[in-house]
């Protein structure tokens, strides 16, 4: 009898986290890798060893307990950012309680929000002595989730659409407030984006990882929670790696860390600093894993903003970055990439059809509801179309459609616009400082925010995706409320 599944995986895995914490130890020369290395050992081993989501639970408040409680609020979110990709989303729990199952299903990212998030939040809350709604970025913020909830009474019942509102406000605003209010100063914005380029080059082995062995991880950790639709996905015969993600979501967080490592780069004083450039390669190559093309579009646009702002006449990574690239180019791996290109390649051409054929029906159904939208839009005639292409599955595959056939034109404009409050504030903050190191980190963020609302128009808002794009607009606000002489 061979070794189980399970057992398997979890070998692979933590090789993969003591494989990360020795290359940032020896080479990086970061003491407190040892200590990250050994919370995410020990949080996958209780997830594998548990069998059990329900076990699971308490496992993980006694190790979040046991690590954090001694904690400033800075270093909670860190390690709050460096657990939350490091298992699956897919895994959802439904609680075994008469009248609660269907109104708290627990997923592992909400579990983190309550363990950690929320007792900063209250804390911040109260602490935080200027107004939310000083900012218009916050003002649209806070529109938004109003607005989704609201309209929840539309189409739901009285406790369905309380239940919709309060994990909205677990899942999405928690991130985003804590994010945006536990910073206020330089040496906090190195904190969280170190904490999140140590489990980014662990998760960039592992896609790597899966492309190589032709085998996807994260497969037989719980027995008692229902899983996710994502299986094994194949482009040109290569097998798409996925991670704790899907193939695209994944592929948007490399290109996300990428910009992290960039922003560490820029903040940090360290004398090692720049041997974390080295880390540029490791997460390109993990998003080429993934063989998506929306997060490597996103990738080119940021690099591409981000020097046309800095006025910079060569990335320092770029002559090694082509190098790769060219390496890469001449492998299976790399043709099919090339193949799969936007407009040069001819790979996936049924998935530019159904795109198509997917904004066209789409549009059908808009002009039907047109203002507030259809929470079940998916059972329009036009969309049911749809489902020949993929069984039982209909995949709006841009989220800003997502956004209007749910909540028509008015949650378009109101999503739309938290992306333009954003880069407005990020530009009048770098463009109107005198510091030059405020200045780069403000023109990062706003280069990462145009990129990232590119690459969503490419994919619908599923498993972590939702997650970091609040991440991303907790990140970039935090910025914006804090004033440059915090970054001398």
């Amino acid at each position: 009898m061979g070794i189980p599944l399970f057992i398997r995986e979890w070998i692979v895995i933590s090789g993969l986290i003591w494989i990360g914490t020795a290359f940032f130890y020896m080479f990086l020369e970061e003491k407190e890798s040892l200590k990250w290395g050994s919370l995410l050992f020990l949080i996958v081993t209780a997830a594998y060893f548990s069998r059990k989501f329900l076990y699971f639970i308490p496992l993980l408040f006694i190790i979040i307990q046991f690590y954090l409680s001694k904690k400033s609020d800075i270093d909670r979110a860190a390690y709050y950012l460096m657990l939350l990709p490091i298992i699956p989303i897919k895994y959802f729990y439904q609680i075994p309680f008469p009248g609660l199952q269907q109104f708290f299903p627990l997923t592992y990212p909400r579990l983190l929000n309550i363990l950690i998030l929320l007792p900063l939040f209250f804390k911040l809350f109260f602490q935080h002595k200027k107004s939310f709604f000083s900012s218009k970025y916050e003002k649209c913020i806070v529109l938004y989730f109003l607005y989704v909830f609201i309209i929840g009474f539309r189409d739901m019942t009285f406790t369905g659409a309380f239940r919709h509102g309060f994990l909205i406000f677990i899942d999405y605003f928690l991130l985003y407030y804590v994010l945006s209010h536990c910073v206020s100063r330089k040496e906090d914005f190195e904190k969280l984006s170190k904490s999140m380029i140590f489990v980014s080059v662990i998760l960039g082995f592992l896609g790597i990882f899966e492309v190589v062995k032709q085998w996807h991880l994260y497969n037989a950790m719980f027995t008692d929670a229902e899983k996710g639709l994502f299986g094994y996905a194949y482009r040109l015969g290569i097998l798409r790696a996925q991670g704790t993600f899907a193939p695209i979501p994944f592929g948007g967080y490399f290109f996300l860390m990428s910009a992290i490592t960039i922003l560490y780069y820029h903040l940090s004083k360290s004398p090692t600093r720049k041997r974390y450039l080295t880390i540029m390669p490791i997460l390109f190559v993990a998003l080429l894993c993934t063989v998506s093309r929306g997060p490597l579009v996103a990738y080119a646009i940021f690099i591409g903003v981000f020097l046309f702002l800095k006025k910079s006449k060569i990335f320092k990574m770029l002559p090694i970055t082509v190098a790769i690239l060219a390496v890469i180019s001449i492998t299976p791996l790399g043709r099919g990439i090339i193949a799969s290109l936007p407009f040069v390649g001819k790979a996936e051409q049924g998935s530019v059809q159904y795109r198509k054929k997917l904004l066209k029906n789409s549009i059908q159904v808009i002009k039907r509801y047109p203002v507030w939208g259809n929470v079940d839009f998916k059972k329009e005639p036009e969309m049911e179309e749809l489902r020949s292409h993929g069984g039982r599955l209909i995949d709006v595959v841009n989220s800003y459609l997502q956004v209007v056939l749910e909540y028509g034109l008015v949650g378009l404009i109101l999503f739309l616009s938290i992306f333009l409050t954003v880069l407005s504030a990020l530009k009048r903050k770098f463009f109107f400082s005198g510091d030059p190191g405020y200045r780069i980190i403000g023109k990062l963020f706003f280069s990462a925010v145009i990129a990232w609302a590119v690459m969503v128009f490419t994919v619908s808002m599923v498993t972590f995706l939702p997650i970091y794009t609040w991440l991303l607009f907790g990140l970039s606000a935090g910025y914006a409320n804090i004033n440059s002489d915090k970054f001398a």
